[in-house]
């Protein structure tokens, strides 16, 4: 298994590698652990010889660690991403841990650092995120779609679009950015056709 490490911080770095070097000798784990101080060196070796497990440190001196991860996804989706920081501003808390299936999501915004998602149950349960961290969740397959600023939505549970909305199957609109209607209703009617040739 081929891990990165990717933290401008040394200290940072080498007491994470050590860790890992005890954790797969305890369970014999033939792993290789490489170093980056810097989002630019990791992309540059991630594009000759993928990683399987990346650790990515979100604040970096030059550098957002998301924007790093963004970039890495272009070129390879199957990379397991771990997002660290020693910032209290994204450290969730016991409450923060949730386990939901995502057919329950009907959709999850974005305010107060923290994510909002709606399910379909009417609850609601937050966790604290950046959009950015909680868009990287989903994979291109997943059915999810952005369709505002910090609003992403389930197309399962779309009912129908009507001009700049998307009506959900429990009654609720959710609005659409006017420079995403296009894509939102080639998106959408993608996903219905799609849905069709199923059954």
């Amino acid at each position: 298994m081929r891990i990165a490490i990717v933290d401008d911080c040394e200290n940072e770095r080498n007491e994470l590698c050590k860790r890992l070097s005890q954790s797969s000798f305890s369970m014999s784990y033939d792993i290789e652990i490489c170093g980056y101080g810097n989002g630019t060196d990791f992309l540059n070796e991630a594009m000759q010889n993928r990683f399987d497990l990346v650790f990515m440190d979100i604040y970096m001196e030059k550098e957002n660690g998301i924007d790093a991860a963004q970039k890495l996804r272009k070129f390879d989706k199957d990379c397991l991403l771990v997002f660290t920081t020693t910032s209290t501003d994204h450290a969730p808390s016991a409450s923060d841990s949730l386990r939901i299936k995502l057919c329950d999501i009907l959709y999850a915004e974005h305010f107060k650092h923290c994510i909002h998602i709606h399910c379909t149950d009417k609850s609601e349960k937050s966790v604290r995120s950046t959009f950015a961290e909680f868009v990287m969740l989903f994979d291109d397959g997943d059915n999810f779609f952005v369709c505002n600023r910090g609003i992403i939505v389930n197309l399962e549970h779309i009912k129908d679009m009507n001009g700049n909305e998307f009506v959900l199957d429990n009654g609720e609109r959710i609005s659409i950015s006017r420079s995403l209607v296009k894509s939102a209703k080639s998106t959408f009617g993608e996903y219905i056709f799609g849905r069709r040739d199923l059954h």
